[in-house]
């Protein structure tokens, strides 16, 4: 056959970074490189600076990650885009969940210790600039969880102080950060906490948490700017006494994580009547903090039992374990999201000693570990996925950062 021309042009901002080829041509680090190979495909390897990250090849076939496999049938021409991440201190004193709005900037949720506020804050997706904030509210809340529907509701939920009881909460705030609807808690006797929400393909929120009073998981669901939540419980169900901490809507139901009996606990949810169609104890997990879909798999995230190392699970839809990864460390929490076009798996977690932030980057087909990166000291309080990187948000005594690392 003839010989097929491979052009690597090497962009780099903020960071350094290496493209080398199997078999052997090209080894570049600035500049264009150029190399004919007789071989039907060549494999390219991008090998970053252990600061930056590969964001794209700048090729449909390629999806961001650190291989790329080209079939020679005729020239290619590729340009490995290497991008350090982009930081922006947070103004205050507890930070708490976030999310990606669709139009591509980060919604932070923060806690203002002194007055015992919660507020939004809406940084710009590519530097993470400071665009706008509001003050939700003067009752004393503390965000745990938020979802942004793709009408661009902002759904909040949490823990509010009510007397000297935590009561859960779930609050609607419009996306000029201004307006906020639909502000309900739960009563219950004992304390209690929302921990996780998301929205389905008609925009209606669901969420779950707990009550301390039966030690027991609730599911809710809200319409926008309800005037109470349809509480929807099963107490029947073994899985019902525990701790529900995430939740992830699929198009075959919703899937929560949380813990039962000390054991990580992973369930389908039917919407219409919170009935449990399917559930499985996690193998090994203490606990579940997250989870995620990608296409009809589901990723968990929590904490191993025993050694309290980060676990992560992957499953198909019918709850068969496709992979597992547990990650050196021991952890206080973690959380996961996933890239939809690649499926390239983020966990961000806490270690005890010393505390610090740390996010991974795992490939979603086999389990293996693409990169991992010291974000900040402190701990990690939220992870966000959109189209070009993944946000992390770390908090210290006093202070807090978002950082986005490029897909």
């Amino acid at each position: 056959m003839g010989a097929a021309a491979v052009a690597v042009t090497i962009s780099a901002t903020g960071t350094t970074g290496r493209v080398t080829s199997s078999p052997p041509g090209i080894d570049c680090t600035v500049g264009t490189c150029v190399h004919e190979f007789t071989t039907t495909s060549v494999v390219l390897t991008a090998t970053d600076d252990g600061n930056g990250t590969l964001a794209d090849w700048g090729e449909a076939t390629c999806p961001a990650t650190t291989s790329c496999s080209l079939p020679l049938t005729m020239n290619r021409s590729l340009t490995a885009d290497f991008r350090a991440p982009v930081s922006n201190p947070i103004p205050s004193t507890v930070a708490g969940a976030a999310a990606f709005d669709p139009d591509g900037s980060l919604l932070v949720v923060t806690r203002n210790q002194g007055s015992s506020t919660m507020s939004m804050l809406r940084l710009a997706g590519s530097t993470l600039t400071l665009l706008d904030s509001g003050t939700l509210g003067a009752a004393a809340r503390t965000g745990y969880d938020l979802s942004v529907a793709t009408n661009r509701v902002i759904t909040v939920v949490g823990a509010a102080e009510v007397g000297t009881a935590f009561q859960p909460f779930k609050t609607e705030i419009h996306p000029d950060l201004s307006t906020e609807t639909g502000n309900l808690t739960v009563s219950s006797p004992g304390d209690g906490a929302s921990r996780g929400v998301c929205h389905d393909a008609t925009n209606r929120a669901y969420v779950v948490g707990s009550v301390a009073d039966a030690a027991s998981m609730f599911w809710a669901n809200a319409l926008p700017g309800a005037s109470n939540w349809d509480m929807l419980r099963n107490t029947a169900a073994t899985a019902e006494a525990g701790v529900a901490r995430d939740v992830a809507w699929s198009t075959s139901g919703f899937w929560v994580v949380g813990e039962t009996g000390a054991q990580g606990w992973l369930g389908r949810i039917d919407g219409s009547d919170g009935s449990t169609v399917a559930e499985t104890i996690v193998p090994g997990a203490a606990v579940l903090t997250a989870v995620a879909i990608h296409g009809p798999d589901i990723i968990v995230a929590g904490r191993q039992a025993g050694t309290n190392a980060p676990l992560i699970r992957r499953y198909t839809g019918t709850l068969g374990e496709a992979w597992s990864r547990v990650l050196s460390g021991t952890a206080d929490s973690v959380q996961v999201v996933v890239d939809a076009p690649s499926g390239a798996t983020y966990v961000a977690s806490t270690s005890s000693v010393p505390v610090e932030c740390s996010l991974h980057k795992i490939d979603g087909s086999t389990g293996a570990i693409v990169w991992s990166r010291m974000v900040s000291t402190g701990s990690c309080t939220a992870l966000a996925v959109n189209a070009d990187g993944v946000a992390v948000i770390a908090a210290t005594s006093g202070s807090a950062l978002a950082r986005k690392y490029f897909h």
